[in-house]
């Protein structure tokens, strides 16, 4: 089976270590934050990522960061899902009012002209009569 340090840590779950690629006999136990990749102890020590000293941390401590910036995002996903709903609900309002709005303004129009109509025949039978007489 797996020995000790074959095994690393994440958060609440242990996983085999995987190795890493420039130094096979060490497992991946550092994140660097800085270029948002694995490492393990010589590379964050002595490797690319030794002058990055500040942004590297442990997986737990990575895990735990990413973490609580998913969680936050993800707070902050809802609370513009709800503005976003809010947002939606206030058009369809506004969409109805504008058709119905659409609905009255065209029956008056309709109306108005109709009247007109009206009385243009009613114009129009009366000096058809004149002129009959």
């Amino acid at each position: 089976c797996l020995d000790e340090s074959d095994v690393v840590s994440v958060g609440d779950v242990a996983m085999p270590a995987q190795k890493c690629p420039l130094h096979p006999s060490h497992p991946l136990t550092n994140y660097c934050m800085q270029c948002e990749v694995t490492l393990c102890k010589l590379c964050s020590e002595k490797g690319d990522h030794g002058q990055h000293q500040a942004s590297v941390m442990s997986l737990s401590e990575a895990s735990a960061w990413r973490r609580a910036r998913v969680e936050s995002l993800l707070e902050s996903t809802s609370s513009d899902e709800t503005a976003l709903c809010a947002a939606v609900e206030k058009l369809t309002a506004a969409i109805k009012s504008t058709h119905s709005d659409t609905e009255r303004v065209s029956e008056e129009v309709i109306t108005f002209y109709n009247r007109i109509r009206q009385a243009v025949d009613k114009r129009e039978k009366a000096v058809l009569e004149k002129l009959d007489e």
